[in-house]
């Protein structure tokens, strides 16, 4: 060997194990050389990485504390250990571990990428700017972190800076599909002939993952639809949808059964009295706001969110995660443990709902949590919180149905990549609003997308007092409400009401024939809901 080059660390095969996606093997390999001599924090680190790609994060903390014991100076150990914190859901020592690794090295790019991708996914969007600044400018070509800068700046509504922070990425990784589709995401941005002439380059080049190809599918058919060419929008729609059809299969009968299944857990007949724990109005800060994806639940939010008692939370996890938790508890899934349920694990589950959510509420009386696949907690939220209010946000099955197809989902909608499938959903969607309506009709307000964008004013006086919020003439202009706005509707929300979103379907005609045929057939779980 060379006087001069460095001998090869034991765990440097572990370590190409990990860069080549093979986190079992890389443990393995870490594990014998832990054994055959004092642990190293090198090593420990590694092994931290292994676990937590593995999914075995409590253990992934064990082995990363150790490594920080023994290397507390090390910036790479207080980074992997923020990661790890974050994805157990202790989301202040993730941040503070993340702050310390860019104390440590002020010069790692990736210690402020990974504080401002946190930052960000925790709704402390604003926070999240400059770390993300910080990461470019000391690596410029940062791909990633540019299209987190872009998402971030289209929440603020600083549309010019998301447009520039996306099109950095394209400039240096043309085959950046979250750019493309983050670009194309911005509701009020027409992309141009070059834009297209761009992405079909790219999709006949190289290979790229399926979930990419899929991205640059999707942003393809918003450009032929902008350029009003519908057999292309169509043809790159579908194919986008088949790729992430690959990726998430989807069983529409076990939904129909579950939706069975909450309806049975809920009957009519049994419905919670308002004063149970003789609290008639515990919960009364939360406002509920369920609904399908793009059917106009930010709209709704925004209009709530321009009221000054009320602040605008979002899409909060929450609610699904406190009855997670409940049915980890009782060993049964929800709605199963139901029924066993008493009015003392409603209050419990309501007081940890509320802890959990607390920094939302701020210095506002009443907050919103808009979750969309929350519809099916509605009897669960209030059995939880006798005083709060839901809202139900509908818009015609065509339109829902067809945004839904046309949007990329990172998680948690596996239903809306295929049209059949999108039908089945929307269909049982009304039938829990039937149910929910019919069970608590005090508490529970339908709002229609149509009605509220073709006569506002009349439409959001009745939303309010639904809400138990005294009218607010600030409310009639949500569009200059200034908050984060953290979904796909996040620039149209910031523009006056209107009825563009109307019908949009028509423009495919008899391509979405089928759809059509579709939800006619579930037309009967549409005339359960009805008007309030």
């Amino acid at each position: 060997m060379n006087r001069n080059q460095q001998p090869t660390p034991p765990w440097s095969a572990a370590a190409a194990a990990l860069r080549a996606g093979q986190p079992a093997l890389a443990e393995s390999l870490l594990r014998q050389v832990l054994a055959s001599a004092p642990p190293q924090p090198e090593a420990l680190r590694l092994l931290g990485i292994a676990l937590h790609q593995q999914g075995r994060h409590g253990d992934a903390r064990a082995v990363l504390n150790e490594a920080w014991q023994r290397a507390p100076a090390s910036a790479l150990v207080a980074m992997n250990l923020g990661s790890v914190l974050r994805a157990l859901g202790e989301n202040e020592a993730c941040l503070a571990a993340l702050q310390r690794a860019c104390e440590l090295a002020p010069t790692l790019a990736a210690g402020w990428f990974n504080l401002g991708k946190s930052l960000k996914s925790l709704g402390r969007v604003a926070d999240a700017v400059e770390p993300l600044q910080r990461a470019i400018s000391l690596q410029a070509n940062h791909p990633v972190a540019l299209t987190i800068l872009g998402d971030a700046q289209k929440i603020l509504g600083n549309v010019p800076a998301a447009e520039s922070a996306y099109r950095a990425a394209l400039a240096h990784r043309p085959e950046a599909g979250a750019a493309w589709w983050g670009l194309a995401n911005i509701k009020t941005l027409r992309l141009c002939t070059d834009d297209i002439e761009r992405m079909q380059a790219v999709l006949a080049g190289r290979p790229l993952k399926v979930e990419v190809r899929a991205q640059i599918y999707f942003a393809l058919a918003r450009a032929w639809e902008q350029a009003g060419d519908a057999d292309r929008a169509f043809a790159a729609l579908t194919e986008a949808n088949r790729l992430q059809r690959q990726l998430h299969p989807w069983d529409r009968q076990a939904f129909s059964r579950l939706t069975d299944a909450v309806i049975a857990s809920f009957p009519v007949t049994d419905a919670v009295v308002d004063t149970d724990f003789g609290q008639e109005h515990f919960g009364q800060e939360l406002i509920l706001v369920v609904s399908l994806p793009r059917s106009g639940s930010t709209l709704v939010e925004q209009v709530l969110a321009a009221h000054p008692a009320v602040a605008g939370a979002s899409e909060l996890p929450d609610l699904p995660i406190v009855l997670e938790q409940e049915s980890r508890r009782t060993g049964k899934p929800f709605p199963q443990w139901v029924a066993a349920a008493s009015a003392e694990d409603w209050r419990r589950l309501g007081q940890n709902y509320l802890a959990r959510t607390r920094r939302w509420r701020g210095d506002r009386a009443r907050f919103t949590d808009k979750l969309p696949n929350n519809f099916l907690y509605v009897g669960a939220a209030l059995a939880m919180f006798p005083g709060a209010r839901v809202v139900a946000c509908v818009r015609s099955g065509m339109d829902t149905c067809l945004s839904c197809y046309q949007q990329y989902f990172a998680r948690g909608q596996d239903y809306s990549y295929d049209l059949d499938d999108l039908a089945a959903h929307y269909t049982d969607y009304l039938r829990l609003l039937g149910h929910w309506s019919a069970h608590y009709p005090e508490r529970f307000f339908v709002q229609r997308y149509e009605q509220l964008v073709a006569d506002p004013e009349p439409q959001i006086r009745r939303l309010l007092d639904a809400c138990a919020l005294p009218f607010e003439v600030a409310c009639l202009s949500p569009h200059q409400a200034q908050r984060e706005v953290r979904t796909a509707s996040a620039a149209q929300v910031r523009e006056p009401i209107d009825r563009r979103g109307i019908d949009r379907w028509r423009f495919y005609g008899e391509r979405l024939q089928g759809l059509e045929q579709a939800l006619a057939q579930g037309a009967a779980a549409a005339d359960a809901v009805e008007a309030t």
